[in-house]
């Protein structure tokens, strides 16, 4: 059976943003001031997480990261519900 490039740019992806805790987000209309912390760390936007994974864009209820091409948006638990 053949595998394409794009499943397993997908799975591995998947795999690392698996691993990928939110937790608060600091965010500001400012985009300097937006601040995420990812696994007890502190990234801004643009920032690399373990030089896979980019902090792509920081939103009021989680973030967007980027991993070998995938898009990925993490919210913040709670986020969106009453």
């Amino acid at each position: 059976e053949l595998v394409s490039v794009d499943d397993i740019h997908q799975d591995a992806a998947s795999e690392i943003l698996e691993k990928m805790n939110l937790q608060p987000v600091v965010y500001s209309e400012n985009p300097r001031e937006r601040i995420v912390f990812i696994n007890n760390q502190k990234f801004v936007e643009g920032q690399s997480i373990d030089g896979t994974v980019t902090v792509e864009r920081i939103m009021p209820d989680g973030v967007v990261l980027t991993a070998q091409g995938e898009r990925v948006t993490l919210r913040a638990e709670g986020a969106g519900r009453p």
